[in-house]
């Protein structure tokens, strides 16, 4: 038993090494794409290129939580309605404030991780992963919005993961098509100088597969208004937080550029986040088998 339990605390600390070398893969990896501002958000809020914008937190009760890799403050959790992070940096390359700009020019990406809620939505309002801009119907309509969020219970489909870009609404996954409490990667890029297809979006879970989409903006639309960004909610209201009340939400791994990625970038950030439980279940499963043959012997 004594064999077995070293064996077994030795094989977990495997799994905790390779853990922390997914995550390193995947983090070099993004930074070699040369990213204008990239929080990691482990244990800490600030942007990892150059150091100098930082988010704020708000509400009482989020905190930082296990991320996907298992590190035990990885990630950035929202627990209540109210919290979010925000910064007055405008963190996103469109063209923004105004409504009416077919001059726009704004040309950028935006990548992260974020944790599926763990059931359909029962509550009234959307869950925004990140947003900028006026991003729902009670805001003044400027065309401007950017932002990413779960549908609410009154809409076609509850629970939808919908992307919000100018004026427009498409949807990335249906509600059916989300596996609850897992982990997805969620990739945007624009140039509003196209006519169409000003954006392209890429969302997978990871360890699955890549599905893509282009979306049309008109030309009365920009992407984002040069303001304030909001990451687990959509507003300074701060009343429609990631989460349900079942369901803590989580995000990770914020990157953004003032280029957009190529198909084959994407696909290789996505490549490099391996599905861990895989691999530690492999790597202790094979110690621990190990362990038990020699002691029959």
């Amino acid at each position: 038993m004594k064999n077995l339990i070293a064996v077994f605390i030795a094989s977990a600390g495997l799994a905790i090494r390779l853990y922390a070398q997914t995550a390193a893969n995947y983090q070099a990896y993004i930074n070699s794409l040369s990213p204008s501002d990239y929080f990691t958000l482990d244990n800490n809020l600030t942007d990892s290129v150059g150091g100098s914008v930082s988010f704020t937190a708000n509400g009482s009760t989020g905190g930082f939580a296990t991320d996907y890799w298992g590190n035990p403050t990885g990630a950035r959790l929202m627990h209540s309605g109210n919290d979010g992070l925000s910064t007055a940096t405008d963190l996103v390359n469109g063209g923004g404030p105004n409504a009416g700009n077919a001059s726009a020019n704004g040309v950028g990406s935006l990548t992260l991780l974020f944790q599926a809620l763990n059931n359909r939505d029962t509550s009234t309002g959307q869950r925004f992963i990140f947003a900028q801009g006026a991003v729902t119907s009670s805001s003044p309509v400027t065309n401007n919005a950017f932002a990413l969020f779960l549908d609410n219970n009154t809409a076609a489909d509850p629970s939808a993961l919908r992307l919000r870009a100018g004026n427009t609404t498409t949807t990335v996954l249906s509600s059916n098509n989300i596996v609850p409490s897992a982990w997805y990667s969620f990739t945007v890029t624009w140039d509003e100088t196209r006519n169409t297809g000003e954006l392209k979006w890429y969302i997978g879970p990871v360890g699955g597969s890549l599905t893509s989409g282009t979306f049309n903006i008109n030309d009365a639309s920009v992407v984002g208004n040069n303001d304030i960004f909001y990451l687990g909610n959509k507003d300074a209201a701060f009343g429609n937080g990631y989460r349900l009340p079942t369901s803590d939400g989580s995000v990770d791994e914020l990157a953004l550029w003032n280029r957009e990625l190529t198909f084959s970038e994407v696909s290789a950030a996505f490549a490099t986040i391996p599905e861990p439980s895989s691999i530690a279940v492999l790597g202790a499963g094979a110690v621990l088998l190990a362990a038990y043959r020699r002691g029959r012997r």
